[in-house]
């Protein structure tokens, strides 16, 4: 969902109590060269259990060279900056479980925003897509995972082609309706 400080807004995707597969996906994109990067600010706090060391929820970066058909994780394309390891239980509801993720709390949250700077080797491809997707098991809950900022860099088209001023926000002054 869609979250707004002011008139600033960023996407907001919650910790969820019970088992969880939230996805946030991007139009598809063109690109002729070698690799492109991705860039966001984000800031999370997902359930891990600081006794047992362990980190139960948690969200990853995917990407998909044909349309969003096939999808793998961010890092089989370039380093990205995970900081955790989600549980591996068998009896784990978590559908990423055992992977590589954001998880537990980002360093100053909720006050500090994290910068990630990302560059995937993917090869030309005509029809990428990149999603941030957040896992969760049936199990306590934290805030979750907010992003902003997202940007693409090195594309030959862009899966937004302007930017528009939000919808919501309208001219004081326009015109009331009185039912």
């Amino acid at each position: 969902s869609r979250v707004y400080a002011g008139k600033n807004a960023y996407w907001s995707i919650p910790n969820a109590g019970e088992p969880a597969d939230h996805k946030l996906t991007s139009a598809s994109f063109k690109v002729e060269g070698d690799a492109f990067g991705l860039k966001f600010k984000h800031r999370f706090a997902f359930e891990s259990d600081a006794r047992r060391k362990k980190d139960f929820d948690g969200g990853v970066v995917e990407v998909s060279l044909d349309g969003g058909s096939t999808w793998k994780d961010a890092s089989e394309y370039g380093p990205v900056d995970y900081n955790v390891t989600l549980d591996n239980d068998t009896q784990g509801t978590n559908p990423l479980k055992g992977r590589k993720a954001f998880g537990n709390k980002s360093e100053g949250y909720p006050d500090v925003w994290r910068e990630e700077v990302i560059k995937l080797r993917t090869g030309p491809a005509e029809a990428v897509q990149v999603r941030f997707r957040h896992g969760a098991d049936d199990n306590a809950v934290d805030k979750g995972w907010d992003i902003d900022d997202i940007e693409l860099t090195d594309v030959a088209s862009k899966p937004f082609y302007a930017f528009v001023a939000h919808r919501d926000l309208c001219d004081e002054n326009g015109p009331k309706v009185n039912a």
